[in-house]
């Protein structure tokens, strides 16, 4: 019983940090995406302001 019990233990944890791992990929990948956005924008408007 202490085996299985202890299995299980060893599931759930390596479920929660793959978890925090997948959270912490998305948001860092939309920060990354947003910045990108953010800096084509500008460039955009630079280009509309001297034209």
């Amino acid at each position: 019983m202490e085996n299985s019990s202890q299995l299980g233990l060893v599931l759930k944890v390596i479920l929660g940090c793959a978890l925090v791992v997948i959270v912490v990929v998305g948001l860092l990948a939309r920060q990354r995406r947003e910045q990108q956005n953010r800096i084509r924008n500008r460039s955009r408007f630079n280009k509309r302001k001297f034209n």
